[in-house]
């Protein structure tokens, strides 16, 4: 029994020297370009959208709410080809780099396949839905802001909602948080949508 007390006042002493709890983190909330909202610049033309973009788009259950934005800053990344991602009721456009990780069309992840290394899409949701509560935040003086993590697959995720718009936009990068904010920083409307 004297063991015993022992070890529960060795527990106790030890316990009075651990360190505090780590604090709670902040958001980090990144700075959007000096510019504005990308969105609130001119438009892109119509004839200069990748086909992709338009066949998603008028295929979308959502396009009469999501007007269609645009990469018009594949942040660096040279050689990408675009093709129509499936978004349930919504648009999408993934962009297919090799040498970059990607996923399979199995779904499998993979590291240099490059398929769907990066993307923009809109979701079937709308903003009612809310943004996910998640660290990292983007807040653009219109009103608009994202949301972003690395999500677990390494996988860089951010929901997008443009101010005065019903949807929910979704981007996506497998190359790092700066390709991430490069995308959601370039993003466009087009001309007559």
């Amino acid at each position: 029994m004297r063991g015993f007390f022992a070890l529960i006042f060795i527990f106790i002493g030890c316990a009075h020297k651990m360190p505090p709890p780590p604090p709670v983190a902040e958001p980090v909330v990144a700075k959007p370009p000096p510019e504005g909202p990308p969105w609130t610049r001119p438009p892109v033309a119509l004839g200069a959208v990748e086909q992709a973009y338009l066949t998603s788009w008028q295929r979308a259950g959502n396009k009469t709410r999501c007007p269609l934005v645009v990469a018009s800053d594949l942040g660096g990344v040279g050689g990408a080809t675009q093709r129509p991602a499936e978004f349930g009721e919504g648009w999408g456009v993934a962009y297919d780099a090799l040498g970059l990780r990607g996923a399979e069309e199995s779904g499998k992840a993979c590291e240099t396949c490059g398929r769907a290394a990066f993307g923009v899409a809109a979701t079937a949701a709308t903003t009612d839905s809310g943004l996910p509560k998640w660290d990292n935040e983007i807040r653009w003086g219109d009103g608009s802001r994202a949301v972003y993590r690395r999500a677990e697959s390494g996988w860089y995720v951010a929901y997008l909602e443009i101010h005065g718009v019903d949807c929910l936009y979704y981007v996506w990068s497998t190359v790092s948080e700066q390709h991430l904010q490069a995308l959601l920083n370039g993003l466009r409307r087009v001309q007559g949508m």
